[in-house]
């Protein structure tokens, strides 16, 4: 069984649906004693870094996350998830990360509109010169 942590700060469904349809058998879990048992874990997250990773620490589902990594247990972060396995995280300086994976993230730098980058499910709108779409620029919306 794969657990699929929930621990408020994903886009959990999204992930269930996936898995699902490839014919594993997956739960949704905010019990730290499901994700301890689960033969895999998947860490998914949407967000900012510092309120995901006390959300992880107040409902014990971080020492469960840490707990399967040390024991082995293939265990899989998505997006912020991933993030969450390092031991900081530029985003929020002094927030301890889960550190079950030496390192630090990096803020992504500003665009030159001093918008940060986004990666979502927005439309994309080409920028370029060709409408073929080769070598375009995309901006979201």
């Amino acid at each position: 069984m794969i657990a699929v942590v929930d621990y408020g700060a994903s886009n959990v469904q999204s992930v269930l649906r996936a898995l699902r349809a490839v014919g594993a058998e997956a739960v949704l879990s905010a019990d730290p004693a499901v994700v301890r048992g689960a033969a895999r874990v998947v860490v998914p997250g949407v967000g900012h870094f510092a309120p995901a990773m006390r959300a992880l620490n107040d409902t014990g589902l971080g020492d469960a996350v840490r707990e399967t990594v040390s024991a082995g247990t293939p265990t899989l972060g998505i997006c912020l998830g991933l993030q969450l396995f390092l031991e900081q995280s530029e985003e929020a300086p002094g927030v301890s990360g889960a550190g079950v994976a030496a390192g630090w993230s990096d803020a992504i730098p500003n665009l030159a509109s001093g918008a940060a980058r986004r990666v979502g499910a927005g439309r994309a709108h080409g920028a370029g010169p060709d409408a073929a779409g080769a070598g375009r620029r995309l901006r979201q919306t």
